[in-house]
């Protein structure tokens, strides 16, 4: 027999993560790191509180966009954590920037590629020089890369960058997270 939870239980544990984050003293934060987060890329300071669980989905408030000004080390983002006001880990999660053609990917590593689906590395190698990964398979060829297809569309954290400079300003303009789906 298949899992299936209410919109109103999806909402009330959406609710649940907020008030975790916002349990802590004072605003939580989302970090942003390289693949397992070996290395923090960016933190960023949430409102606090920290937005609203409507349908299922908790949406971070994000207006105007959370930023930090300088980066404060250079990389691909690979992950996320979201902790409280305390520095309580509440949510962890992985963040994917766009493919590059002609980069060496690590085993771990998550990209965006053929209109927006997620792929996640497997065997570490230098991507092809164009293209990307496509399709839905859990081994597709990419250069000296291989990869897995993930999901139809991004979920963690997708960005617009896929390569993080230290002292560069990183901002974020909307976020959400959505109740997982049910289970067959």
């Amino acid at each position: 027999m298949a899992v299936t939870y209410s919109t109103a239980a999806k909402t009330a544990r959406m609710q649940a993560i907020a008030d975790l984050i916002d349990g802590g003293d004072g605003a939580g934060v989302i970090e942003i790191g390289t693949a397992g987060m070996a290395s923090v890329l960016a933190t960023l300071p949430l409102a606090d509180p920290c937005g609203t669980a409507a349908a299922g989905v908790l949406t971070f408030d994000m207006d105007p966009a959370i930023e930090d000004a300088e980066a404060d080390a250079s990389g691909r983002p690979g992950a996320f954590r979201v902790k409280d006001g305390d520095g309580e880990e509440v949510l962890t999660g992985h963040a994917a920037g766009p493919w590059l053609a002609s980069t060496a990917y690590v085993s771990g590593e998550y990209v965006t590629a053929d209109g927006g689906k997620l792929y996640h590395c497997t065997d570490a190698g230098t991507s092809a020089g164009s293209g990307g990964p496509s399709g839905t398979g859990d081994s597709i060829s990419d250069g000296g890369a291989t990869w897995e297809w993930v999901a139809s569309s991004a979920w963690g954290v997708a960005l617009d960058s896929a390569l993080f400079t230290v002292g560069q300003a990183v901002s974020l303009t909307g976020g959400t997270i959505t109740h997982a789906p049910d289970e067959p």
